[in-house]
């Protein structure tokens, strides 16, 4: 079987344009839209997304820690439901259907922490203040 010689230059030459476009233009590309001054996610983004929770208004201790344990599980029980109003907002169906289900994980992951920790007065501030009936 005969031996097939490599040539040299022309492998040199692949290897070398994939270390240009992975090791400059990609990480120059993924830097410069990082850096932008007007980034297409935060356009409609509210001055402060992360509001406080309603229960925080209350002022009496058992008041507070009831109010709390009721908007954590407010927040378990019906946070999946963002994965189907935020893609009926305006903003586009796409981008509102991935809010959506990053506000499902987070409204429920911060329900179950308001949940559990109820009888602590320390508020943990949800996208938008939660879900809550005011709404």
């Amino acid at each position: 079987m005969p031996r097939r010689r490599a040539n040299i230059f022309g492998v040199i030459q692949i290897v070398s344009a994939k270390k240009f476009v992975f090791g400059l233009l990609v990480p120059a590309f993924l830097i410069g839209s990082l850096l932008s001054s007007s980034p297409v996610w935060a356009e409609n983004v509210p001055a402060d997304p992360w509001k406080p929770s309603p229960w925080v208004k209350t002022q009496p201790y058992f008041e507070q820690a009831g109010h709390k344990l009721g908007f954590g599980v407010l927040n378990v029980a019906s946070g999946w439901l963002a994965i189907f109003y935020e893609p009926a907002r305006p903003d586009g169906f796409f981008k509102g259907l991935a809010r959506g289900i990053g506000y499902m994980v987070i409204y429920t992951a911060g329900g179950a922490v308001h949940a559990v920790t109820f009888p602590i007065p320390v508020d943990l501030p949800l996208p938008k203040g939660g879900m809550s009936f005011e709404q």
